[in-house]
């Protein structure tokens, strides 16, 4: 009897057994799902808050950005305030004199108006560059590009600069090759940037210097475009503040010649626009060298074919 009780024991022990070990093993995999959840979750949690991290940085940043363009736009309404108010003012001033009848004599009044009209063209460029520098900055792609012959263009822009340099005893010479490819240009923002640099060239030149225009193809991909003068140069201190919209040299503020400083801001977005490149060497009271790159036409590249 007590044997068969004994067997009865053991069979309820191992099954007793048995379910313990298939719970144990059911708490098992219970607890590796459940450890696998909390490790998916632990990573979720982890991007979300890396995203959260990189969109609190780029919210930052574009207060930032925010901040600099709110005080870039006062600084620009300040400045263009400024350089509007010069030329309006001597305008007023010197129409005054006329209307009130301080000048009697008509070649003085001629001289007078003569002066009126010059100011109001200097303020109409200034106008007319402002625009241009927005309109390129806020569309860039209203530049429609084509291939264009560069040397002719340098070459005709150079020529309305000839009696400028003439009657300053300034020499303009030019290192253009014959067979120079044609470039992917807007010719009209080209021709811009050629009578700004040009005309900066013999405007800050020493009467009797020189003008040297050169231009090169680079590694068959892109136009360098040089023009060097010896002119009044610019410092090192001053040379990255360049292309800034109304800088202007100390040289150039004192040379006492006329200039908006706005030239090479223009200059610079509209290279810019084209794919190119816009740079600066210079020596002070030892003359400047401005070189660009714009990019040769497909077709006109070595090796390949006009379609």
């Amino acid at each position: 009897m007590d044997t068969k009780r004994n067997k009865k024991n053991y069979r309820e022990a191992g099954e007793i057994g048995k379910s313990l070990l298939r719970c144990m093993s059911e708490f098992e995999k219970q607890t590796e799902l459940l450890r696998n959840c909390i490790l998916e979750y632990i990573d979720e949690f982890e991007e979300a808050q890396k995203l959260c991290n990189y969109l609190r940085e780029s919210c930052n940043a574009r207060e930032i950005k925010l901040k600099e363009l709110s005080r870039a736009k006062t600084r620009f309404v300040m400045e263009v305030s400024h350089e509007l108010k010069s030329p309006l003012g001597a305008i007023q001033s010197l129409l005054q004199v006329i209307l009130k009848g301080y000048v009697k004599d008509p070649v003085k009044q001629r001289e007078f108006i003569t002066r009126a009209y010059n100011r109001a063209g200097e303020l109409l460029c200034l106008v007319r560059d402002m625009l241009d520098l927005t309109r390129i900055e806020l569309h860039p792609e209203t530049l429609p590009l084509r291939c264009g012959d560069l040397r002719s263009l340098i070459l005709n822009v150079s020529r309305e600069f000839e009696e400028n340099a003439v009657s300053r005893n300034i020499v303009i010479e030019y290192k253009l090759p014959d067979k120079l490819p044609h470039a992917k240009i807007n010719r009209p923002a080209i021709k811009r940037v050629l009578e700004n640099l040009i005309s900066n060239a013999i405007k800050y030149n020493r009467d009797g210097g020189r003008v040297l225009i050169e231009a090169k193809t680079v590694v068959n991909e892109l136009i360098e475009v040089i023009i060097s003068d010896t002119g009044l140069g610019i410092s090192n201190e001053e040379i990255p503040k360049l292309f800034e919209i109304f800088f202007r040299g100390k040289n150039a503020r004192h040379s006492k010649r006329e200039g908006t400083g706005l030239g090479l801001s223009l200059t610079k977005k509209i290279i810019v626009a084209h794919g190119g490149n816009i740079w600066v060497e210079s020596k002070l009271n030892e003359g400047s060298k401005f070189h660009f790159t714009i990019h040769i036409c497909q077709k006109h590249k070595k090796g390949g074919h006009k379609k």
